[in-house]
């Protein structure tokens, strides 16, 4: 799976080139984005925005459970590079989030295979685990499968 990104600095063209790819069928929920590299946040935020998204961005582990502290039951699903600048990395991140919401959805996204699959860190089955680069459409697939994952876990709770 891959996603080729152009690297630039300016948005006003960035966001211009990205305004056709709007989903065929708009989506709702709220995701947590936790990606250190500006760049790629940027452009997976603007993809999830356009499908219709509310989209709330994080550099790190750290900075991403404050803010999923101060409103763990808003998030429909977390999306995480597994490598990150602070103490907590994607799957230790995810770990601390389902301490709060057992039922919360993820998806890794690593620029290594596996890597988010290391025995013991706490990635279940359900999680999705894609490898950067990643082509949109497997992206936002991955996003829908994970948020309806989301929304029939949490229906079957109550």
């Amino acid at each position: 799976v891959k996603l080729y990104l152009s690297a630039c600095d300016d948005k006003e063209p960035l966001r211009s080139d990205l305004r056709g790819y709007v989903a065929e069928a708009q989506m709702s929920g709220q995701i947590l984005l936790v990606e250190d590299e500006a760049s790629i946040r940027r452009v997976v935020r603007i993809f999830l925005e356009n499908a219709g998204f509310t989209v709330r961005c994080a550099g790190s582990g750290d900075e991403a459970y404050d803010i999923f502290l101060r409103a763990p039951d808003t998030f429909d699903l977390i999306v995480t590079d597994v490598i990150m600048p602070g103490k907590l990395q994607g799957p230790m991140l995810v770990r601390k989030a389902r301490e709060l919401r057992e039922d919360i959805s993820v998806v890794y996204v690593s620029g290594y295979p596996h890597e988010a699959n290391v025995h013991g860190n706490g990635v279940r089955p359900r999680d999705i685990s894609l490898t950067k680069p990643i082509e949109r459409s497997t992206f936002m697939t991955a996003i829908k499968r994970a948020i309806n994952r989301s929304n029939s876990f949490s229906n079957h709770l109550r």
